[in-house]
This record gives C-alpha cells, sequence and structure tokens, in this order.
C-alpha cells in the first residue's frame, strides 16, 4: 500500500516483486572522533543501502524498490536489530577495546566488515 494510507483497500494495493536473492548484512567500523563506530548496510543490485532504508518497519525482511528481500539466515535477523533505527552503532574509547573483541571480530569470522584505513 502507499505510505500514509491508513484505510486497507483494494484499490491501495500495488504489485510487489520477491527476491529470489537472500541479503546478508555487511559492515564497516569506522573512528568518528572520539567514537569508533560500527556501520551496517545491505548490498542490493551492486548498490550498498543503509538498513534504515527499509521501506518497512520489519526486522524480518528488507523492503526496497516494490521488491521484498529475506535475509540469508534467521539469526541475521537478531544480529541487525539493534541497527533498524539508526544503522550505526557508536562506542566510546573506553568502550571499544572490548566490543572490538566480543562483537566486532566474532562478527568478521561471518560476514565482510571492512575497517577504515585510518584504523588499520
Amino acid at each position: 500500500m502507499p505510505a500514509g494510507k491508513k484505510a486497507f483497500k483494494t484499490e491501495h494495493l500495488r504489485p510487489i516483486t520477491i527476491s529470489t536473492e537472500y541479503l546478508q548484512p555487511l559492515f564497516k567500523v569506522a573512528q568518528q572522533k572520539t567514537l569508533f563506530a560500527v556501520e551496517s548496510k545491505v548490498r542490493i543490485n551492486g548498490m550498498d543501502l543503509l538498513l534504515t532504508e527499509n521501506e518497512i518497519e520489519s526486522s524480518l525482511l528488507f523492503f526496497y524498490n516494490d521488491t521484498a528481500y529475506l535475509w540469508n539466515r534467521q539469526d541475521d535477523v537478531n544480529l541487525l536489530l539493534p541497527f533498524q533505527k539508526k544503522s550505526l552503532l557508536t562506542y566510546n574509547k573506553t568502550e571499544w577495546p572490548q566490543q572490538l573483541l566480543k562483537f566486532v571480530m566474532p562478527l568478521s569470522r561471518e560476514y565482510q566488515v571492512d575497517f577504515d584505513s585510518k584504523l588499520i
């Protein structure tokens, strides 16, 4: 249904496509002044999109350009919940070493994680 329409009427329905391509999240780690940021995106047709570009408020699927995409793994849904509202998690310098060891490094074993060249 078009955005802003409250009542469910068949005249408001529009066709959608369900993609056969499963999505896998990718992450970028960068330093922003005194904070460290972990950003989550998805790649659709060669374009990197922020999770906030999901056109529906759901973590179960990603809807973009009249197409619904499912996640590659069920675990992706839970992993991405903290990113759903902002697409970005930030940590101060005190929190960062622990988050790097407990969150980011394990993440890099199963997902693409790109580190900003300033961090390497």
